[in-house]
């Protein structure tokens, strides 16, 4: 336009107003008047949509602004606070917390092993833990004791390293059948001897101190004399290892055989399965069909659907639906005798050690040589203390008697065939609850007994939104 010149001023209240100065003769003088345009606000854009959370402008006339154009800044939304995990802790749990008088944590160490304590769904049973102070380990300790299903618990004081295992029946199938022949030997032996003079007892629960460790084995035998004070041996101890790793349960037996130096026997057994064990995926056949069941399949419902070998006598395969709920792969034996010198347990001396394999090949020869060369040394331990109360005591019957290994290998195979069963339906049903409940596989969130009859801790569980993703390991 002729003979006008535009000029915009912004203002802070982004409002600039705009005003066309045009000229105007009148005689020989040219006047400016002012004339006011309608105002007129800066087209802005906003950039969010590119997600960088600024503005961008574009003027709003041809000429340059005399000063920058007014911006409209949209603010970010305020960051939502993080949301506060709520963990219910589950019936067993708080009942245990009852019984010991104290109050379960909500975070820290304490609580992180509480959660592995109590998780549902576990394709874990075993978790090392650090930093643990040696007040934390006394305190799960005694929660521990007040729970159905016992946790194994092994602390490093210097290391300040907590070592958790969740034992399950496939732990207990070889000292279902140990234990009982080291008690048959005992009575066999204290038969022997005239009178009261030794007190024999094999401990399943014995919590006991190795130098920097503390824990409980799977099984110690016992001696005490008969006098005051008492003298006290423990000449056998016996490990499984059903989930640890090998040099975990090596490490256990080392500072066992240090801390104790008259030692005369220590039996190690480790179980292995094919694969890790883990649950059902989503895509899975066996998610699809298990999971529409309105109900827990049966324990003889359940197995009865296997497919694949089946055996009445010897471990199998056990798949259901397609999916592998427990393949055992082997069960590996090595025992340690005491020569003139404490256990070494890393000697390879053939005259201190033997290995053999019980599954899936039967190779126990040397192992059964050994154990009975160390039954014969604790015999011998038996007359030692029993003279120990009674020096004029006649126990030449007691040094007569020929000990053979008191137990059948085979019946430890024959036990692993249900046992293996049992595992895999427990499995199943810790899975089941987990899943086809929707509720994530992560923490039991229960508020009432189980509803399975077990010494596990799954049970009857809350109802959760939507169906979970697969839980994380810890």
């Amino acid at each position: 336009m002729p003979g006008t010149t535009i000029s915009s001023r912004s203002s802070r209240s982004c409002s600039p107003s705009v005003t066309v100065l045009k000229k105007r003769r009148r005689g020989n003088l040219d006047e400016d008047v002012a004339l006011k345009a309608p105002r007129r606000l800066p087209v802005t854009r906003s950039a969010t949509r590119l997600g960088q959370g600024l503005t961008k402008e574009f003027p709003t006339t041809q000429a340059p602004p005399s000063q920058p154009a007014a911006k409209v800044v949209i603010a970010k939304p305020p960051p939502k606070p993080p949301a506060i995990k709520k963990i219910q802790s589950n019936y067993f749990l708080r009942e245990a917390a009852r019984l010991v008088g104290c109050d379960l944590p909500t975070t820290g160490k304490r609580h992180k092993v509480l959660q592995f304590i109590s998780r549902v769904n576990r394709e874990q049973n075993f978790a090392v833990f650090y930093c643990v102070s040696e007040e934390e380990y006394h305190w799960l300790s005694r929660i521990s004791e007040a729970l159905p299903e016992k946790p194994r618990l092994a602390y490093y004081a210097n290391q300040q390293k907590l070592v958790v295992e969740m034992a399950g029946s496939i732990h207990e199938t070889i000292m279902n059948v140990i234990r009982p022949g080291f008690d048959e030997v005992a009575r066999s032996l204290q038969r022997l001897i005239p009178g009261r003079l030794i007190v024999v007892q094999s401990h399943p629960n014995l919590t006991i101190k190795a130098g920097d460790l503390t824990f409980v084995p799977d099984f110690v035998h016992a001696i005490n004399s008969c006098t005051d004070p008492p003298y006290e041996t423990m000449p056998v101890f016996c490990e499984i290892g059903a989930s640890q790793t090998g040099t975990e349960l090596i490490q256990r037996l080392r500072n066992v055989a240090r801390a104790y130096p008259d030692a005369i026997m220590i039996l190690m057994a480790d179980i292995k399965e094919a694969h890790p064990y883990s649950s059902p995926t989503c895509r899975s056949a066996a998610y699809r069909i298990l999971r529409r069941e309105t109900s827990v399949r049966s324990h003889g419902y359940f197995l009865s659907s296997r497919t694949g070998p089946r055996s009445l006598d010897r471990p199998t395969k056990v798949v259901v639906e397609g999916h592998v709920w427990c393949d055992l792969s082997a069960v590996d034996f090595q025992v340690w005798i005491r020569g003139t010198t404490p256990i070494d347990i890393d000697t390879d001396d053939s005259q201190l050690t033997a290995r053999g394999t019980l599954f899936p090949r039967k190779s126990m020869d040397n192992v059964t040589a050994m154990m009975e060369r160390g039954l014969s040394m604790m015999r011998d331990r038996y007359v030692d203390l029993a003279l120990v109360t009674e020096p004029n005591a006649n126990l030449d019957a007691l040094r007569a008697k020929q000990i053979t290994l008191p137990f059948d290998w085979d019946d430890i195979i024959f036990n692993f065939t249900y046992s293996t069963q049992t595992m895999a339906y427990n499995r199943y049903v810790d899975w089941y609850n987990a899943v086809a409940r929707g509720l994530r596989s992560q923490i039991l969130l229960n508020d009432g007994p189980a509803m399975h009859t077990r010494s596990r801790t799954s049970g009857r569980l809350g109802r959760g939104g939507g169906l979970p993703r697969r839980g994380r390991r810890t």
